[in-house]
């Protein structure tokens, strides 16, 4: 799936995002600091979301919020804005269902000895259920740089990511979620002969 960095690039005014060329980028204002990642009401810090572990195939809600009223919530970080972020779960799934979604990517990059063409596909996969007391959701993602040509380097691939998110209701008042997500990628790349 895309990631979130990249869907916001070019949306927003003012904010730039991490790309597949440059995946450590972290998200930034154009004038100012990075905002701060809050993920079900959790705030995080940091290069949260960078191309590796934020697809937008895994999340219900995105927004973007700005304004120093923020600082007051999140302390001198959220003066830099927020994105706030909602995850899928499982819940009212009474049955499995199933999620797939596939893209492909064309980009391009200007450099001194001429433009160079990144091509990038990236596949989803997702189980949902809810069981009644319990619910789950369970994907996978994989990000793929078939062969690009990415200043005179051939480069070649994979990133994968993996999560489970799974609530229980102990009662009307009591819930739990977990969530656990792990993501690794591989990249070889030699010199153009």
């Amino acid at each position: 799936g895309t990631s979130i960095s990249n869907i916001l690039n070019g949306q927003i005014p003012n904010l730039n995002g991490a790309s597949y060329s440059s995946p450590s980028t972290p998200i930034s204002w154009r004038s100012y600091g990075s905002p701060i990642s809050v993920i079900d009401g959790i705030p995080y810090n940091g290069n949260f979301l960078s191309v590796g572990n934020s697809n937008v195939f895994d999340f219900d809600q995105i927004a973007v919020i700005n304004g120093m009223a923020l600082s007051s919530y999140y302390g001198m970080s959220g003066s830099n804005g927020v994105i706030a972020l909602s995850n899928k779960t499982g819940e009212g799934y009474s049955k499995a269902v199933f999620e797939a979604n596939s893209n492909t990517f064309y980009n391009w990059q200007e450099a001194s000895d001429g433009t160079h063409d990144i091509i990038t596909s990236s596949n989803s996969f997702a189980y949902n259920q809810d069981f009644g007391n319990v619910d789950t959701r369970i994907s996978y993602s994989n990000s793929l740089v078939p062969e690009t040509n990415l200043f005179d380097s051939k480069v070649k691939g994979i990133g994968h990511s993996f999560k489970i998110n799974t609530g229980f209701d102990f009662s009307k008042q009591i819930h739990l979620r977990l969530l656990f997500q792990d993501s690794y990628s591989t990249q070889n790349q030699t010199s153009e002969q």
